[in-house]
């Protein structure tokens, strides 16, 4: 697959925080702060400034928008579809043996603790097609952890990053100067 533009992986709890800010509800630890960053970079992928990708399992993890919920308001399913099935603004990868083998391999051969194993298909399928960020939320057990992002970066040129710390934003997008911690 030739890169023509620059690439970010966007993890599933991003797109949840999404759902979250459009429905109005609140969102835990600051993440506020990154809702401005994804819709950008979802605009500028819009427009295809960027590519952002994320892989098919987001599908099955963006059920909700409540912990333990059930009951989907029919808006936040909407937007789930919208963002996710068209391959356009968020473009799909399908997990295949070569990007499970490679989420194995991130533990085995590498020793990156990841989190759990939907986080390493997660990184695996950024590795596999060659992306610049990876953006997330799950700093307490998954990607974020700083060992992982430490050893990502260093091994494979990964940066694991909260959204206002992206560098692949183009300049146009860029929000009005505020204070991000970890951006400047």
């Amino acid at each position: 697959m030739a890169k023509t533009r620059p690439r970010v992986y966007i993890d599933s709890c991003c797109f949840i925080d999404v759902a979250k800010g459009r429905a109005a509800m609140s969102l835990e630890g600051g993440r506020d702060r990154h809702l401005p960053f994804v819709e950008s970079l979802l605009t500028a992928a819009l427009n295809d400034e960027i590519e952002v990708w994320a892989s098919t399992l987001v599908i099955a993890e963006c059920l909700h928008v409540e912990k333990g919920g059930t009951s989907v308001p029919d808006g936040v399913r909407q937007l789930f579809i919208r963002l996710l099935e068209a391959g356009h603004p968020v473009k799909l990868q399908s997990v295949d043996i070569f990007v499970a083998e490679k989420a194995r391999s991130l533990l085995w051969d590498h020793g990156i603790r990841c989190g759990g194993a939907a986080d390493s298909i997660h990184v695996a399928t950024a590795i596999e097609l060659g992306c610049e960020e990876f953006l997330s939320t799950n700093a307490k057990r998954g990607p974020l952890n700083a060992d992982a992002a430490t050893k990502l970066s260093d091994a494979f040129g990964l940066r694991v990053i909260e959204a206002p710390q992206t560098q692949v934003l183009p300049p146009k997008y860029h929000l009005p100067l505020i204070d991000v911690p970890g951006t400047s």
